[in-house]
């Protein structure tokens, strides 16, 4: 959507140009505008993204948000071998004090509540399924890095680690 440094060629701007009417009424905390987009994914997340055509639908996908009746699930591989087989990360996330442009679990923060379980483990890595039970700016990569087990090839949080990872014949190395 539409932000700083990010004024065309978004989501937002197609789905104004796609429809002749979508919705444009509900007001955005800090004024943002994100026709018809109720939610969002971070930068590098695929998934899904549910766009309100009309003002009657994002009103009512906007109370659905914010009782928390809608599910949000992901799926994610980690860095390191998780023990638990299921468990969860209820620590609240705000601003990072040393970094503007991160978040970071602190004191001062908002509560935030992670659930997730073991898919499988790998000789390095462990592939997860997460549901959030909050919707807060970073939450699964910084719940997940919190933990120690940062989200693989996140090259904000991933905490400066270096891997070889091999599937079948191929492999790649990533610096994050």
């Amino acid at each position: 959507h539409p932000g700083a440094g990010a004024t065309s060629g978004t989501l937002a701007n197609g789905l104004v140009y796609y429809f002749n009417r979508i919705s444009h009424q509900l007001p955005r905390r800090g004024g943002v505008s994100r026709p018809g987009i109720e939610h969002r994914l971070d930068v590098g997340t695929s998934g899904l993204i549910v766009v309100a055509k009309t003002d009657r639908a994002h009103l009512n996908l906007a109370e659905q948000f914010e009782s928390r009746a809608v599910a949000k699930a992901y799926t994610a591989m980690v860095y390191g071998v998780v023990k638990e087989n299921s468990g969860k990360i209820d620590a609240p996330i705000g601003r990072d004090r040393r970094s503007r442009a991160k978040m970071a679990v602190t004191r001062e923060g908002r509560q935030a509540l992670t659930l997730y379980r073991v898919v499988e483990r790998f000789d390095e890595f462990t592939l997860l399924d997460l549901e959030i039970k909050t919707g807060r700016t970073h939450q699964i990569r910084v719940h997940l890095s919190h933990i120690k087990h940062p989200v693989v090839a996140d090259s904000t949080y991933g905490a400066g680690r270096a891997n070889s990872i091999k599937i079948g014949r191929a492999s790649c190395r990533e610096r994050v």
